[in-house]
């Protein structure tokens, strides 16, 4: 399976420990706008983009990490709004999921069937203690 730019920028962000991370020459698409800027420079420092401009124009900072993203895009995270996020009993096959939805670039999921063991999780997820999307949750099913 091929990770999407954005599904590296969270593993690296989230995990890797270093404060500032660049993506040089990447392709950053911007819905808001309806366009596709090439060969674009990306700040990202302690989890947050700092800076995005043309490749050469954004200052970067003396100890980030680099990755080199010709050929590859960047773009908002996506929502998975009818997310089935399996019970906490099974956590291997929770941590799966979860993974699958941040390699595809799936930042935000909005759990249709909750549990309480999905407040832990979300709040886990937020403090980054797990890595997964930002989880918004239901209550139990009522039938």
């Amino acid at each position: 399976m091929r990770c999407s730019i954005l599904s590296l920028l969270m593993v690296f962000v989230g995990v890797a420990g270093a404060d500032s991370w660049v993506f040089r020459h990447v392709a950053v698409v911007s819905p808001h706008e309806g366009v596709v800027r090439a060969d674009q420079t990306v700040v990202v420092s302690d989890g947050r983009i700092a800076a995005v401009g043309l490749d050469g124009s954004v200052a970067i900072p003396a100890d980030a990490g680099t990755i080199e993203a010709k050929g590859h895009y960047l773009i908002p995270g996506l929502a998975e709004m009818h997310a089935h996020i399996p019970p906490m009993s099974n956590p291997e096959y929770l941590d799966e999921v979860l993974t699958l939805y941040l390699s595809q670039g799936v930042t935000t999921a909005r759990g249709m069937l909750g549990e309480p063991g999905h407040l832990k999780l979300r709040d886990e997820i937020a403090r980054g203690e797990r890595l997964g999307p930002r989880i918004y949750t239901s209550g139990p099913s009522l039938n």
